[in-house]
């Protein structure tokens, strides 16, 4: 079905899982328009509703679904018929859809992992209730990219009913699990969970079989702890992004896992650095091959590189030697002393990011080293920025966050409950700038905020 089919289709569902009775699976059966297994699917389903539930869902992901409903419903089942005709339907578009569960956009700089896009999307098509699918890969690999730009397509009207919840769950406690529990059951429901958790899972169960919310895909993204898993064990289709395997333990008979390659193939990072000066890839300089064997096309500092050189596209191109500052900044790979420092070192993160920092203006440089001020995962609305900047909400929105998500150096994410855009850096970003700046610095940029 396209988006407008389903869209008509999402209006009048009420009326259809009420009205339709077994005569119009069975015609689609005999008609060979259904499988056997989808006819036992529907079949054996317990009450009628639960039977024309699973119909919609089976007709939604058939390219002429819509067709074969109104085929079947326009001689006994003229009401139904009208409404499928109905012409005063707003199309609720995929980006829309996205944007309204959270999903974040796909980044600015990004190129498509052909072969694990599809696969990733073979397996959600696959995802049965009550079942995980992990995409596992190390820090900064673009397990989060990968699965935004998986969900930015038709799968999330067909597959699941037009419901999808991306929850950040980053590096939570249990008790940072009850917060995101309560979290998905105010966004659905407006209503407050009392702190019980078991009570609350329960609730969550109830609802989560109901015919708006079966279908429906919870994204856990950048699961670190099992308390999260367990937390939202709730029986619905979980999409999780981890670096770690054993958050998943126990569960191993219902979970898939995906693995997230550590870096772009060679194909992948010239695409990208071609993408970012506007060129194809044969035009490419001998240096972007460098920079791919260099990073091991490691997807953070290729997105680094590739925005500072999206910055000077014609000067990229007619000027190839320009493109040794990057493959000398990769050849220098003296990290300091950091925490995650045979990650950093390995990939060339922290001398890119030396290097951009170094081509911005002083001005936007002295804003981004303020975000040393936040800790991992907090949701940073426009106004604090206000504040701490001292700047009109229109400036920190064009002026200076919008040339941050252009160098891949800061995300921005619809929160639903904050009713505002959200913007946030990567945690390997984050602990670059706090180990940039002194203890005294640090603390002069607390005083800077509350002052």
């Amino acid at each position: 079905m396209n988006n407008k089919e389903i869209s008509i289709i999402n209006k009048h569902r009420q009326l259809i899982l009420d009205d339709l009775h077994n005569d119009v699976f069975e015609m689609l059966f005999e008609k060979n328009f259904l499988s056997m297994e989808e006819y036992k699917s529907i079949r054996n389903k317990d009450t009628q509703l639960m039977r024309n539930e699973e119909l919609l869902f089976i007709l939604i992901g058939k390219h002429d679904g819509f067709q074969l409903l109104k085929n079947e419903t326009k001689k006994d089942y003229d009401w139904i018929f009208r409404a499928l005709n109905d012409k005063d339907v707003d199309i609720i578009d995929e980006y829309s859809l996205a944007v309204e569960g959270g999903v974040p956009p796909i980044p600015v700089h990004n190129v498509t992992r052909k072969i694990l896009l599809e696969k990733v999307q073979t397996s959600l098509k696959s995802l049965k209730r009550g079942h995980y699918l992990v995409l596992k890969g190390m820090i900064g690999c673009g397990k989060s990219s990968l699965a935004a730009q998986s969900l930015n397509q038709s799968l999330i009207m067909e597959l699941f009913n037009s419901k999808v919840f991306w929850i950040s769950a980053g590096k939570v406690t249990s008790d940072d699990a009850w917060e995101l529990l309560a979290e998905l059951y105010e966004r659905n429901f407006q209503d407050e969970l009392k702190r019980d958790l078991k009570r609350a899972q329960a609730q969550l169960r109830k609802s989560f079989r109901e015919s708006n919310l079966k279908h429906s895909l919870i994204i856990l993204d950048d699961v670190g702890s099992r308390d999260v898993i367990e937390a939202f064990d709730i029986g619905c289709k979980v999409l999780v992004t981890t670096n770690d395997e054993d958050v998943m333990i126990h569960r191993e008979s219902v979970t898939t896992i995906i693995k997230v390659d550590e870096g772009f193939t060679e194909k992948e990072t010239l695409k990208l650095l071609a993408k970012c000066v506007n060129t194809d890839v044969e035009s490419l300089p001998p240096q972007a091959k460098l920079i791919y064997l260099q990073s091991k096309g490691y997807p953070m500092t290729v997105s680094l590189i590739g925005a500072q050189l999206s910055d000077h596209q014609e000067e990229a191109i007619e000027v190839p030697k320009n493109w040794d500052l990057y493959v000398q900044s990769l050849n220098n790979k003296d990290s300091g002393n950091i925490k995650r420092r045979s990650l950093v070192e390995n990939h060339g993160i922290i001398s890119t990011l030396n290097l951009c920092m170094g081509r911005m203006d002083p001005q936007l440089q002295s804003y981004y080293q303020d975000f040393a001020l936040f800790v991992e995962d907090v949701n940073i609305k426009p106004e604090v920025l206000q504040t701490l900047w001292s700047i009109s909400i229109h400036d920190v929105k064009t002026d200076v966050m919008q040339k941050f998500i252009n160098k891949s150096l800061a995300v921005k994410t619809w929160n639903r409950k904050l009713s505002s855009y959200v913007y946030g850096i990567h945690d390997l970003l984050l602990e670059y700038l706090k180990r940039l700046l002194s203890e005294e610095q640090l603390c002069d940029l607390h005083e800077k905020l509350i002052s």
